[in-house]
């Protein structure tokens, strides 16, 4: 199976930045509607959301459907998701605390769909979706961003601490095309990280919880590139363009 330059971040990263994701709150978005619109949920009875963040997409879903389950290896997204459901009055979701790579034997339970929604990749992705399929019955949802860069690239050149883009969608393509698998795709743009930005401190600290402790000159730096660029933080070349993959699940042998 081909093998891609894929690294998920530890855990506690994501116990960190699910404080920020909650005060965002978990409100209609372009994405967020282009991605419920894909779904067909007609006989849909439960879904396995992998990557629940804090429950955004479940929150949505829940009240169309018997049960959705979230799956996530941070558990303060997984305790925000929890208070969530309880402030909407939503008895129907519950938490697995499980990473894409543990062993879900046991524990997770097989659902009509399962989805996952700007969760990363996998360093094996056919073998991440052979998974899915021993859990899911009758359809995937996957979504991927465009490009394979989830920094800013000039922000990065800036800071010298330029990436490689991980694998595009395309690959994607490509691993369920030698699957047998003819998916359906889509795209939607929605607003960049930069967006949010309310001021030059405000853009100082997001690139610091992204990019680590900075030294004086390169924050000079970005405050010279935030007064040539804010006005722009809301055009396309700071947006971000996600690729919706979806599948029917293949016959089970």
């Amino acid at each position: 199976m081909e093998q891609v330059s894929f690294a998920e971040q530890p855990s506690s990263s994501w116990d960190k930045r699910a404080h920020s994701m909650q005060k965002k709150g978990n409100s209609s978005s372009k994405y967020l509607d282009f991605f419920i619109d894909s779904m067909s949920l007609d006989g849909v009875s439960t879904v396995l959301d992998v990557g629940s963040g804090t429950g955004t997409l479940a929150l949505h879903l829940a009240p169309q459907v018997e049960h959705v389950y979230c799956l996530d290896y941070s558990r303060v997204m997984l305790d925000y998701v929890e208070l969530n459901a309880r402030e909407a009055g939503l008895d129907n979701i519950s938490t697995i605390h499980l990473s894409k790579e543990d062993d879900w034997q046991g524990v997770v339970p097989e659902v009509d769909v399962l989805l996952s929604s700007r969760s990363g990749l996998d360093a094996d992705i056919q073998c991440l979706f052979e998974k899915f399929h021993c859990y899911a019955k009758r359809h995937v949802y996957f979504s991927y961003l465009v490009g394979g860069r989830f920094d800013q690239p000039e922000i990065s050149k800036l800071l010298n601490q330029e990436k490689k883009p991980f694998a595009d969608y395309i690959h994607i393509i490509n691993i369920l095309y030698e699957m047998g698998i003819d998916p359906e795709l889509s795209f939607v743009s929605a607003p960049g990280r930069l967006q949010s930005c309310k001021d030059e401190e405000h853009f100082i600290e997001l690139v610091t919880t992204r990019y680590g402790e900075l030294g004086v000159s390169e924050i000079s730096a970005l405050r010279d590139f935030y007064q040539k660029e804010h006005a722009h933080f809301i055009k396309d070349k700071y947006a971000m363009k996600w690729a919706l993959i979806n599948w029917p699940v293949p016959e089970k042998e």
